[in-house]
């Protein structure tokens, strides 16, 4: 088989992810079964932004009660989901598990704050909070709803909370852990600049994207992918300006990226001009957005 047929065949796949008449869709994270969760926006909302799973090929709508937004961000093996959502009384975040059909709120206690960005296989939830008075802000704008400020990275085990903060860090966020006990999340220096890091043995570990002005950047690096083999998914930013605070964004500025055995892999959907990759499988799998010339698509991509 020649080099190039080979290539080929092993060439990843993309799929467009778009939930059923909405007019933006977003892809966040997937399990080892396939299920794949997230949001979308419709005309028939009334304004409201509710979350998606899709399972076996079917789209069910979700929405935490009495929210007017619900971004579930991560499904573990066991179809368990975690996210946050908007009170529509206070427009606070407050984050969410989704379990067996039944939705619990979850609340760093005493944060003004809080956002669920992954779930591991034995239930351990993930996240970010922002301590009452503190500089913390709610970002709305067309591709949702985000926290901004001085946040602190969690991690809830054991019904349990336990901060996880980058030493000198600016901002903290805590978004996934493994089999390996070892946690993904990203950081904000002294410059101000974003970072991924890497927690295992007690030791953080920062990681950037060769050559981009920066990884992780602004409101649009929801969350990011570990599985158990160490792989990593994210977004970099290939020229600044990377703090972004709408979709003026250039072509070929912002791409996804694969981390595997170390080396850099960057992921953009075919043809679109700003792609973000937010989850990833055992399988592989990697699931995320794209902005195209018909607006903003969820996507599946598959194989190596």
């Amino acid at each position: 088989m020649s080099t190039a047929l080979l290539a080929l065949l092993t060439a990843p796949t993309f799929i467009t992810l778009d939930f059923p008449g909405a007019t933006r869709t977003a892809g966040f994270g997937t399990n080892g079964q396939g299920t794949i969760v997230g949001d979308f926006t419709s005309d028939k909302n009334g304004g409201e932004v509710p979350g998606w799973v899709l399972s076996q090929g079917a789209f069910t709508e979700i929405q935490f009660p009495g929210a007017t937004f619900t971004r579930p961000i991560a499904v573990n093996d066991s179809g368990d989901a975690v996210g946050y959502y908007s009170d529509a009384k206070s427009s606070k975040l407050h984050g969410f598990l989704l379990s067996g059909g039944a939705f619990s709120p979850i609340d760093v206690p005493d944060a003004d704050m809080t956002e669920a960005l992954g779930i591991d296989a034995g239930g351990g939830v993930l996240g970010a909070y922002c301590d009452t008075g503190k500089s913390c802000d709610v970002i709305a704008n067309g591709a949702g709803t985000f926290l901004k400020g001085d946040t602190h990275g969690f991690l809830l085990s054991g019904g349990v909370f336990q901060a996880i903060d980058v030493p000198g860090a600016l901002r903290t966020e805590a978004w996934k852990r493994n089999g390996s006990g070892r946690i993904l999340g990203r950081y904000a220096g002294p410059d101000g600049l974003f970072h991924l890091f890497l927690l295992g043995d007690g030791i953080f570990t920062s990681i950037d994207f060769p050559g981009a002005a920066e990884t992780a950047p602004s409101w649009y690096s929801i969350s990011g992918g570990l599985n158990d083999a160490g792989d990593i998914v994210a977004v970099y930013c290939s020229f600044a300006p990377c703090d972004f605070t709408g979709f003026g964004f250039a072509p070929g500025q912002v791409h996804g990226f694969i981390l595997s055995g170390g080396v850099f892999t960057t992921v953009d959907f075919p043809g679109a001009t700003t792609t973000g990759a937010y989850g990833l499988n055992a399988n592989g799998d990697v699931v995320g957005v794209y902005l195209g010339p018909t607006g903003e698509h969820g996507f599946l991509r598959t194989g190596r």
